[in-house]
């Protein structure tokens, strides 16, 4: 699913977030990525959803060449094409707080129809299309009416809503960043068993970013730590490892207090 060897990405400010990197994920992996801010970990997500592009080494995601030596820039269609399959969830939700909720998740799928299918969608919605997403917002334990505006929702509704939009696009990659860093634990909670669920469920590729180390040893089976572009530890969260990463001092100091408050999002 993702051969990186080599990568490597410095910013214009002289800033290397990645540093010869190298991460081999095969399909229907579930892996958790964890370091403190500045590790590295939003570049990484940005170069395999092909909005940056590497100043070295290869990347091939799903069969593609993002970055080669020898490999042009995807174009315009090719990079369309790509994510397609590949989902992306933000720590902000991205949601168009005037649509509905049901029109909201229904975005998920507008780059794989065309103009006039999303413009009929504005106006009747199949029968079959809304008892599946209203299935997807259960799963993740959000039950609203589904003609509510998204931006009258609360901050964790509005996360769940954006976690059933990236998975309606039935991707075969999902690339979430810190989906649940400003959420409350049950939202927290609901949003990474749905996402491990789907993983064990279709065989969906995740990978996801997290501050929060006790989430990564409950659902992770394969933990990956960054520090300075990085990777100082690659592997299970099982008891024998647990103290390779958890003493690795890769994470923030906010991110073990807001841990251990429970951090709750109003």
């Amino acid at each position: 699913m993702i051969r990186a060897e080599g990568l490597s990405k410095t910013y214009p400010d002289s800033t290397r977030a990645v540093r010869d990197f190298d991460l081999y994920v095969g399909e229907g992996e579930f892996v958790g990525l964890l370091g403190r801010s500045g590790a590295g970990k939003t570049t990484l997500l940005r170069l395999l959803n092909g909005a940056l592009r590497a100043d070295g080494g290869s990347l091939e995601v799903i069969g593609r060449q993002l970055s080669a030596p020898s490999a042009p820039a995807l174009g315009r269609r090719e990079l369309r094409a790509y994510r397609r399959e590949v989902g992306v969830v933000y720590q902000q939700h991205g949601l168009v707080p005037s649509l509905s909720v049901l029109h909201n998740v229904l975005l998920g799928r507008a780059g794989s129809m065309d103009r006039c299918r999303n413009l009929l969608n504005l106006l009747y919605v199949p029968r079959e299309d809304v008892r599946a997403i209203s299935e997807a917002l259960g799963e993740l334990g959000l039950r609203v009416p589904h003609r509510r505006r998204a931006g009258d929702l609360s901050g964790g509704q509005q996360q769940r809503v954006a976690v059933a939009r990236a998975l309606w696009q039935r991707p075969r990659l999902l690339l979430a960043d810190e989906p649940v860093a400003s959420v409350d634990t049950e939202t927290a909670e609901a949003i990474m068993t749905a996402l491990r669920d789907r993983n064990a469920r279709d065989g969906l590729t995740v990978l996801v970013s997290l501050h929060q180390r006790e989430l990564a040893l409950r659902y992770c089976p394969r933990v990956l730590v960054l520090d300075e572009g990085r990777v100082t530890y690659d592997g299970p969260p099982d008891e024998p490892s647990r103290h390779a990463f958890v003493a690795s001092d890769a994470f923030d100091e906010d991110a073990h207090s807001l841990e251990e408050s429970g951090f709750v999002d109003p």
